[in-house]
């Protein structure tokens, strides 16, 4: 080989192994002084300071390990849909008009010290949050519409690596239900520990699970809701002063097919404070196409009282509210009035019963949303429920 060409490839090597070391020297950036100034323009005004107490921002002395000064933007991801939120910005505006939109957190081990903010663009939106780890405890977090309210909901929470937790949020409470004074029984289903769903009101009429091989969680209209899988009474509430029920409304929201469940037990009692001759249920009827009714028993001259039967069993959402109070029963379905009838209040009047209240679904049956009222909402009350 000849010496020039020796040479050459030897300077080339040499040439590239100092480039290589220069490269390493100026990324391992040191100071006599213990602070490095960036200062772009050169003219003493510095950009951003790095000493031991940490980095700042737009200030020569930074006092935190961050320590910032100006204006920062935020990345913001828009949802309209189910979305998981792994790979979106920290910020997420929500701002479809479905009825829930499940927002899915990551594993919060693969992202500890992420924070999530979600929010509404507007106040009739619903969206649930889960994770395969809990949230503050519990495995769903619902963000619900606040009625009148000029602020939108929102959440913001945090991964410690074990579990999300819940820092900061605006949401529905029970002063913003209807006759949330009247309000006994509130089943969210958004929750669930020790074999109970808690009762959002303010009675502590907790809901005793039947069963946990009896349902499933489900995203639900509102919030997370309940599924069942076998026939079986699946939540009970003891009879206690708080439902002794003189007058009452009863309602929630339902969703199942009429087509997927051929062998529904026939006159299935759903929503029940009744042993089948003396009180008041929800039920399902017993023809070919299932329709939903109420039933009240108040006495025995005035038994079986029946609304007219109704279809909802189309897979879609619906919400049913039943109330009996002073003679009069009345059935609503998504707001609206189906039915009206009378019914006996003499001595042998039975609406206020010892008996527990149970919800007993059948099978393919979703369930969410249940509440009873101590007394009878009216038709405007009954619409701004179904509207929350």
């Amino acid at each position: 080989m000849p010496f020039n060409t020796m040479s050459n490839q030897f300077l080339i090597s040499f040439l590239a192994l100092l480039l290589f070391n220069a490269t390493a020297l100026l990324a391992d950036l040191k100071s006599n002084n213990g602070t490095i100034n960036f200062d772009i323009h050169n003219n003493g005004n510095k950009q951003m300071v790095l000493n031991s107490n940490g980095l700042g921002i737009g200030v020569s002395s930074p006092s935190s390990n961050l320590d910032f000064r100006g204006s920062m933007s935020y990345g913001v991801s828009m949802v309209t849909s189910n979305a998981n939120l792994l790979n979106l910005n920290s910020m997420v505006i929500v701002t479809s008009s479905t009825n829930n939109v499940e927002l899915t957190l990551p594993a919060p081990s693969a992202v500890n010290g992420r924070v999530y903010t979600i929010k509404h663009s507007s106040n009739d939106i619903h969206s649930t949050l889960t994770s395969s780890a809990n949230i503050d405890g519990q495995p769903y977090f619902s963000l619900r519409p606040i009625p009148n309210s000029f602020i939108n909901p929102f959440v913001t929470v945090l991964s410690d690596g074990s579990t999300w937790n819940v820092i900061n949020y605006k949401n529905q409470t029970l002063a913003d239900t209807v006759a949330s004074s009247n309000l006994v029984v509130w089943w969210t289903f958004d929750d669930v520990s020790n074999g109970i769903f808690n009762d959002s009101g303010s009675y502590g009429n907790d809901g005793v699970i039947s069963g946990s091989s009896n349902y499933q969680h489900i995203t639900g209209r509102i919030g997370a809701a309940v599924k069942s899988l076998a026939r079986v009474p699946l939540l009970s509430l003891t009879h206690n002063t708080s439902t002794t029920l003189n007058s009452l409304s009863a309602g929630f929201w339902i969703k199942a097919s009429d087509a997927a469940v051929a062998t529904w037990q026939i006159w299935r009692g759903i929503l029940r404070k009744t042993d089948f001759a003396i009180g008041w249920q929800v039920d399902v009827n017993g023809s070919a196409t299932r329709k939903i009714r109420t039933r009240t028993d108040s006495s025995s001259s005035s038994s079986n009282k029946t609304t007219a039967e109704t279809d909802v069993f189309d897979d879609t959402w619906h919400h049913v509210v039943y109330t009996a109070g002073a003679g009069s029963i009345n059935f609503y379905v998504d707001g609206n009035s189906i039915s009206n009838t009378s019914y006996d209040t003499g001595a042998g009047n039975t609406i206020s019963n010892n008996i527990n209240i149970t919800l007993d679904m059948d099978v393919e049956m979703s369930i969410d949303e249940v509440r009873i009222y101590d007394r009878v909402l009216t038709s405007g009350e009954v619409a701004q429920w179904f509207s929350e």
